[in-house]
Parts: structure tokens; sequence; C-alpha cells
């Protein structure tokens, strides 16, 4: 039987935003990914690899 990767998820009020997005994946570079480029384009932040950390250490499982 093979082990199911479990789907991990990134909010973005836990990046310090106030909105509702979720973002859902189960690889996490492809998740931050997804995350920062909401937080650029609907919330005016800066691309960077400081945002990028900040956003990994909030992925949940």
């Amino acid at each position: 039987m093979a082990v199911k990767e479990a789907t991990r998820h990134i909010l973005c009020k836990d990046a310090g935003y106030q909105c509702e997005a979720c973002f859902k994946g189960k690889n996490d570079d492809r998740l931050v990914i997804k995350a920062v480029e909401h937080m650029a384009q609907y919330h005016g932040a800066s691309l960077s690899p400081e945002l990028a950390a900040q956003v990994r250490r909030s992925i949940k499982t």
C-alpha cells in the first residue's frame, strides 16, 4: 500500500493579512509560491526571501 502524502495549507491571515484566502497542496515549494503570488497581487506585498520564509513557517498540516 502506498503512503499517502498529507495535504498542507497556508492561511493568508496567518501571514498577517486580514484575508480569508487558503492555499492547499502537497508540495511546500509550490504552496509557498501560490501564497506569495497572492500576497503580492492582492495585498501589495513585496516579493522577497523574507516573505517566502514567513509564509513557509505558516504551513500547517
